[in-house]
C-alpha cells in the first residue's frame, strides 16, 4: 500500500493541525509532503507548535515536509523534476508484472514436475516390465526353451 495515499487523519494529529490542513484541501500525506514549512506556517491557525507536531508525525513514517531548495528545483527545471504519483504508479505496473511472470513460471515448473514425476513411473514400470522379461528368460534357458 501506497503511504503517500493515506489520509492525514491516520497521522492523529491534533484537532487544531487537523482542521486547519482539512480547510486547505489537504486531505492525503502526499498532498502534506508537498508543502514546505513556509507555506505550513502561512495557513490560518497554524503556527510553530502545530508545524512541530507535523514534523514529528512525518519522520514516525520516515517522511519529511519539501524543503524551499527543493520546491525552487522544482519551478525552475519543471522537465528534471519526476512526477512522484506516476513513478509510483509506475511501479506498482512493474511490480504486478513481475508478480504476474512469477506465477507463470511457478506454474511452468509444477507442470514440468508433474512430467518429470510421470516419465519416473514410466520408467520404473519398463524397469519392471525389463525385470520380469529377465526373469522369465532365465526360466525359459533353465528349462531349456
Amino acid at each position: 500500500m501506497d503511504i503517500l495515499n493515506n489520509p492525514i487523519h491516520e497521522l492523529e494529529f491534533s484537532v487544531r493541525v487537523y482542521n486547519a490542513l482539512s480547510q486547505e484541501k489537504i486531505e492525503t500525506i502526499g498532498d502534506l509532503v508537498t508543502f514546505t514549512e513556509q507555506e505550513l506556517l502561512r495557513l490560518p491557525n497554524f503556527g510553530r507548535l502545530s508545524l512541530k507536531e507535523v514534523n514529528r508525525a512525518l519522520a514516525g513514517i520516515g517522511l519529511k515536509l519539501t524543503s524551499q531548495k527543493d520546491k525552487k528545483y522544482k519551478e525552475d527545471n519543471p522537465e528534471k523534476t519526476v512526477d512522484l504519483k506516476s513513478l509510483v504508479l509506475s511501479l506498482k505496473q512493474d511490480i504486478k508484472a513481475r508478480d504476474n511472470k512469477i506465477i507463470e513460471l511457478q506454474n511452468r515448473i509444477s507442470q514440468l514436475t508433474d512430467n518429470v514425476i510421470y516419465v519416473q513411473k514410466q520408467r520404473d514400470q519398463a524397469l519392471q516390465v525389463n525385470d520380469n522379461l529377465f526373469k522369465l528368460m532365465n526360466k525359459m534357458m533353465e528349462k531349456g526353451i
